[in-house]
């Protein structure tokens, strides 16, 4: 019987091959766009989940208030707070901070300075225990002791193509680095593989934070008053983070007190879970940009809103063609089929153009994730294919999908009297009402979502076309590394700098900011 029904249902797809390609196509579209839409809020969930111990690693914030007003809220704090909470808490089981190298540094390979030179932006210096914190693969050397020793630098294979030989090892190479807090010839002590770009963490390089401490302002310092430090710390096993919050006012009051005494102010700190950095920190002075968690619930939700308007869609398909398939069913009960029969085959229709648009939805989302993460600035790829979950869960709403979409037509199709069909060319197309209550949903469904892709979409074009007082293909920026003193000296050589671009035919004029 069921392989029957199958010939019957392929018999009359290719019948009627407009008809079918339309509602095949209208399915696929639908699912494809629903998928790109749910791979880009997994991408987004995703943040920072690779790591080992995200569930046992939290980051330091700092409330700050002066007299009584709120200043914000930082992921900043002095470099002693991290030792000082491990000392204190026997729940902190080891600490991290890391420190952006803030201007970015002229980086040059080899020990001669001579072969590649270039600025180089996404640089942290970080204690050796960054790795037990993060988890990155490497390609060469040790990652435990990869930042134990001075003067020792962690780079990732494209800039270890960039700086040294295509697929080289590059461990023990030589990098030259000038214009940062510190300056001098680093040893590469191991290369990574390229970090997972679903991270709040955008680095290139890693220095170790030794070189940094050594610097004369943190060594005269009492280590909470240069604030420019993120700290993580990880919590042993079955700790409580929100124990371990209750007793940080006296923390702060312990080490900061009379500090925060004399200038009338005072700070709060609180544990925030790297797992949620990405989507609900909103903080200042973030290392990265981060995203928005109400924003990526509501791309969920629209992606579900897509499928049923492409169901709906295909009910109001279905129906609208029963009058033609009616001297079918009229036949069929004639010579015995029963509802029972008749229903099954045409669920059977249902889940077969349901599967066929699902396998042509996946190849067209396959070819449209690369366009989306090129206009988001992401690389995004078909990750959910490789996700035991998500296979179960998509076969579960293709198939209810299947199934409720069908079923509707179904009833319909086969509750048309024989006597009746067959002595007259009309029949009806199910309740008036039900289509109509899903036709106005469809179009009023529809509707909204254009409405508000062409908000959007204007939305962008005009902050896209704005007059912005000058031609942007005529404007130049470059970043000057810190290679120099601040002050006077500062001032002489970008003097010198500007009257050698002015004498240049195509330069109209140069100005500068910091």
């Amino acid at each position: 019987m069921l392989f029957n029904n199958f010939k019957l249902i392929l018999r009359n797809l290719l019948k009627q091959k407009g008809f079918s390609l339309i509602n095949i196509l209208g399915l696929a579209i639908g699912i494809s766009v629903c998928l790109v839409i749910l791979q880009y809020v997994q991408f987004e969930l995703s943040y920072d989940n690779f790591h080992q111990n995200k569930d046992r690693v939290y980051r330091t914030i700092t409330s700050s208030y002066t007299n009584g007003e709120h200043r914000g809220d930082f992921p900043l704090s002095g470099y002693a707070q991290g030792p000082s909470m491990m000392q204190d808490y026997p729940e902190v089981e080891a600490y991290c901070r890391i420190h952006p190298q803030y201007g970015g540094a002229v980086v040059a390979s080899g020990k001669n300075s001579q072969e590649v030179l270039l600025h180089e932006e996404s640089m942290y210096y970080a204690d050796s225990t960054f790795f037990d914190f993060f988890t990155y693969t490497a390609e060469a050397g040790d990652l435990k002791t990869s930042l134990s020793t001075p003067m020792s630098i962690v780079i990732t294979r494209e800039m270890a193509n960039k700086y040294f030989r295509e697929d080289s090892e590059a461990l023990g190479e030589f990098l030259t680095l000038s214009g940062g807090w510190t300056e001098g010839l680093y040893t590469v002590t191991a290369v990574l593989e390229d970090p997972p770009e679903n991270s709040h963490l955008e680095f290139d390089f890693l220095l170790s934070m030794h070189d940094l401490l050594e610097n004369g302002q943190y060594q005269n310092g009492d280590g909470w008053g240069w604030s420019n430090f993120i700290t993580y710390i990880l919590l042993y096993q079955g700790s409580i983070p929100r124990d371990l919050e209750d007793k940080l006012p006296e923390f702060v009051t312990k080490y900061e007190g009379e500090n925060l005494a004399e200038t009338n102010s005072e700070y709060k700190i609180e544990l925030q879970p790297i797992i949620e950095i990405h989507l609900t920190s909103g903080l200042k002075e973030e290392l990265a940009s981060t995203g928005s968690s109400s924003t990526v619930y509501s791309f969920g939700i629209i992606a579900l809103f897509i499928l049923i308007i492409a169901w709906v869609n295909y009910i109001n398909l279905a129906t609208a063609r029963a009058p033609e398939r009616a001297r079918e069913v009229g036949i069929k009960k004639v010579v015995g089929a029963s509802k029972r029969q008749l229903i099954t085959q045409f669920l059977m229709e249902s889940v077969m153009i349901n599967v066929v648009a699902a396998i042509i939805a996946l190849f067209f989302a396959w070819l449209l994730l690369p366009v989306l993460g090129d206009m988001i600035g992401k690389t995004l790829t078909f990750q959910l294919l490789n996700d035991s979950a998500f296979w179960v869960v998509f076969i579960f709403i293709i198939f209810s999908g299947s199934m409720c979409s069908g079923l509707y037509p179904a009833f319909v199709l086969s509750s048309f009297r024989p006597a009746t069909i067959l002595k007259s060319s009309q029949s009806s197309s199910g309740s008036p009402f039900i289509r109509q209550v899903l036709v106005v949903f469809q179009f009023g469904a529809s509707l909204t979502l254009i409405a508000g892709t062409l908000t959007v979409y204007k939305q962008i074009t005009y902050m896209r076309d704005q007059d912005l007082g000058m031609t942007l293909d005529q404007v130049m920026v470059v970043n000057g590394p810190r290679v120099v003193a601040e002050g006077q000296k500062r001032g002489v050589i970008f003097s010198g700098f500007k009257n050698d671009l002015l004498q240049l035919p195509y330069v109209k004029n140069v100005a500068s900011s910091t």
